[in-house]
């Protein structure tokens, strides 16, 4: 208060985050007036060091802006760090299962399962982080920025770091896969023509991609996937991974196909197939056919007909025969191959578990006569060629155990396994679920054959 009874004091207002400040100067009488220096006592009374506009100060003070707050100090925000990252110069999110066109067609050049580079391509640049700045408010304190963190370098095999640690460049033409910040790139085969039996049969460790088609008596085994894009006649394929077929098989009662991982086709003609996993394709005529897995036949007209067709987990399919009434067998749930296998593996594991624990009891009696015998080093040898059965029999019963899990699991798969067939299914169908059987002696639409009561039953799908 001056002598007068007027309120002179500034008023002085700090945002909540303190990032900003307001000053009001109460209205006085025209007589009177404030000063600079008496408002920047105010504002330092108030602890405003940072950010302040004295030359808002001085226009509030020379205008006399009475009676509103005006804005005169800012604090400077902190700018938060980034942190390090990998720009992926490849596709590492692959589309392992064929895309449905609009008008119900399936597009087999859709499935990408292999990612191909080539020596001295980049495949990954590493952006360093960013540090970040500090920030201040209007009372000085100080506003820490969030710090950016790098990331470990990639780790894996097949590619060259840069001296700086900021380019990946592939070391060999071949696939690469990404797994977080692991990057393997493994040796392929591409073959850019077609492959005969002048061309030798292919047997390879890694994956096969050949752009053109595979002719009669040829034969090819990869350890892991195969990608054919011609047809296929008469040919022999092996796959230790999934085999995509993007023109199909012709089989000409020639042709074998077993694949330890998933097939794809666009059609196959007589044509035996193994698969462990499920099959996805257009058609199937006159082929034997084993899934451990799903089989799924519904791209537009898709039809099995003819030959015989296993799928453990179910089969879908748009047509079933053909109005020729062709005989054609499709069968789900256990396989009776199957049920013959595990009860041999159960028995045989059986066995070795019995001989391995007289093995074990073998060792451990030796080790007890060890001690006292005078002749320690025969017993030396007879321990040392136990111990050897002992491995190799541990190996053996591993291995078949490891199978018979697998085959229990193709087991489990199959319970409650139907046919379900989505547009027409004709007479002189055979529908075998497990043990029952049913043959159609008419035309139905949109049909699911199911198991009740120990028979095969119709049931519709409209």
């Amino acid at each position: 208060m001056d002598d007068t009874g007027i309120k002179r004091e500034p008023v002085i207002r700090i945002s909540n985050d303190r990032m900003e400040a307001f000053i009001m100067l109460p209205t006085v009488e025209e007589e009177y007036h404030y000063t600079v220096d008496e408002v920047l006592e105010a504002v330092n009374r108030n602890g405003v060091i940072y950010g302040i506009n004295c030359e808002t100060i001085s226009d509030m003070v020379e205008k006399r802006l009475m009676g509103r707050e005006v804005l005169f100090a800012k604090g400077k925000p902190a700018v938060d760090g980034a942190d390090g990252y990998f720009d992926f110069y490849f596709d590492s999110d692959l589309n392992h299962r064929p895309t449905v066109k609009s008008d119900g067609s399936v597009d087999y050049w859709s499935v990408h399962s292999v990612e191909v580079v080539k020596k001295g391509q980049t495949i990954a640049n590493y952006c360093e982080p960013v540090a970040g700045e500090d920030g201040i408010d209007v009372l000085g304190r100080v506003i820490a920025a969030k710090k950016g963190k790098g990331l470990p370098p990639l780790v894996g095999r097949g590619f060259d770091k840069s001296v700086d640690g900021l380019t990946y460049t592939a070391a060999i033409d071949g696939k690469i896969e990404r797994h977080k910040n692991r990057i393997i790139i493994l040796p392929i085969l591409e073959i850019n023509g077609d492959v005969d039996v002048g061309t030798g049969n292919i047997d390879f460790v890694g994956d096969v991609v050949i752009h053109g088609s595979v002719k009669t008596g040829a034969r090819i085994r990869a350890a892991k996937s195969i990608t054919i894009d011609g047809v296929c006649e008469g040919c022999v394929l092996e796959a230790g991974n999934d085999l995509i077929l993007r023109n199909g098989m012709i089989g000409m009662g020639k042709a074998r196909i077993i694949v330890k991982g998933n097939l794809f086709a666009k059609f196959m003609e007589y044509t035996d197939v193994e698969v462990d996993g499920f099959v996805e394709a257009d058609s199937a005529i006159n082929c034997n056919v084993v899934s451990n897995d799903k089989v799924i036949f519904n791209g537009g007209h898709a039809s099995i007909v003819g030959g015989k067709v296993y799928g453990c987990a179910g089969i879908e399919v748009q047509n079933l025969g053909n109005d020729a009434f062709i005989k054609t067998e499709v069968h789900v749930g256990v396989h009776k191959k199957i049920k013959i296998k595990i009860a041999e593996l159960e028995k045989l594991v059986d066995q070795k578990q019995m001989l391995l624990n007289n093995i074990n009891a073998g060792i451990k009696q030796i080790e007890q006569m060890m001690g006292s015998a005078a002749d320690g080093m025969n017993l030396e040898e007879k321990k040392l060629a136990l111990v050897r059965a002992k491995i190799e029999k541990t190996a053996e019963l591993t291995e078949d155990k490891e199978e018979l899990e697998r085959l229990k699991g193709i087991v489990e798969r199959s319970t409650g396994a139907t046919v379900q067939v989505l547009e027409h299914v004709y007479p002189n169908v055979e529908v075998c679920i497990n043990n029952s059987k049913l043959v159609t002696k008419e035309e139905f639409d949109k049909i699911e054959f199911k198991e009740k009561d120990k028979a095969v039953v119709m049931l519709s799908m409209k």
